[in-house]
C-alpha cells in the first residue's frame, strides 16, 4: 500500500467515514430507542476525529476537505430519512418536505457562489470561511436532528425556524465579506453591498406559501 493511500486511511479519517454507515444504522433503528445512543456515537466521532488528527500530528489535506462533506452527507441522509418517516407513516404533527428548504438554505447558497466562482473566475466566491452566523446555523442543524432522534417533532420545528433567520444572517454576512473582498473585480460585483435587499428577497423565496402555511400550523400547535 503506498504511502499517500495510508494517509487517507489513517484513523481520523476512517473515524470520520464511520459517520456515514452509523447515519444509516440510526435510520434502520428509527422505531427503536437504540437510535438515541447511536446519534451520540456520530455526534462524538465528530470531535474524536479533529482531536486524534491534532494529537498525533495526522492532519491532512484530504481530511480537512472530508470531514465538512460527510458532515453534509450525514445531515441529508438523516433529514430526509426522518422527514420521509413522518410523511409515510402519517405523523400530523411532523415535518415536510417544505422544511428541508428552510434547513440546507445556507449550503444552497453555499453552492450556488461555488457555481458563480467557476462561472466568473472569481476565487474569493468559494473560499468564504465559515463565520459566526454560519456555525450558529450548522450546530442548530444537528440540534434538530437531535430532537428528530428523541422524537420531539415540534421542538424540531421550532428549531427550523432558527435556522430559517441564521441564514438570513449568515446569508447577508457572506455577501459582506464579498463585497469586501471583491474590490479588485467589476462594479457589479461592488455593487453586491446591496446585501439587505438580496437576503430580503432570498426571505421571500424561502418563506414562500406553503412555508407561510408551515408557520402558522406551528404557531397554531403551540398556542
Amino acid at each position: 500500500m503506498s504511502s499517500k493511500i495510508k494517509k487517507l486511511l489513517n484513523l481520523p479519517n476512517l473515524i470520520t467515514a464511520s459517520r456515514i454507515p452509523l447515519a444509516f444504522l440510526i435510520l434502520f433503528y428509527i422505531e427503536s430507542s437504540i437510535k438515541l445512543p447511536l446519534f451520540f456515537i456520530l455526534v462524538a466521532t465528530d470531535g474524536l476525529d479533529g482531536y486524534i488528527a491534532r494529537k498525533y500530528d495526522m492532519k491532512t489535506n484530504f481530511g480537512s476537505i472530508f470531514d465538512p462533506i460527510v458532515d453534509k452527507v450525514v445531515l441529508v441522509i438523516l433529514l430526509f430519512g426522518f422527514v420521509h418517516y413522518m410523511i409515510e407513516y402519517g405523523d400530523t404533527q411532523g415535518l415536510t418536505y417544505d422544511y428541508l428548504l428552510i434547513f440546507f438554505a445556507k449550503d444552497i447558497f453555499i453552492v450556488i457562489l461555488a457555481l458563480l466562482s467557476l462561472y466568473t473566475g472569481i476565487p474569493e466566491l468559494s473560499k468564504i470561511k465559515s463565520r459566526i452566523p454560519g456555525k450558529i446555523v450548522i450546530n442548530l442543524q444537528f440540534i434538530v436532528l437531535f430532537a428528530l432522534v428523541i422524537n420531539a417533532s415540534l421542538l424540531a420545528e421550532a428549531i427550523l425556524w432558527l435556522i430559517l433567520i441564521a441564514s438570513i444572517l449568515a446569508i447577508s454576512d457572506y455577501l459582506s465579506y464579498i463585497a469586501k473582498n471583491c474590490e479588485k473585480y467589476p462594479n457589479w460585483m461592488k455593487k453586491i453591498k446591496l446585501n439587505l435587499l438580496i437576503t430580503s428577497i432570498t426571505f421571500l423565496i424561502l418563506a414562500r406559501i406553503t412555508l407561510w402555511t408551515e408557520l402558522r400550523s406551528f404557531i397554531s400547535a403551540i398556542l
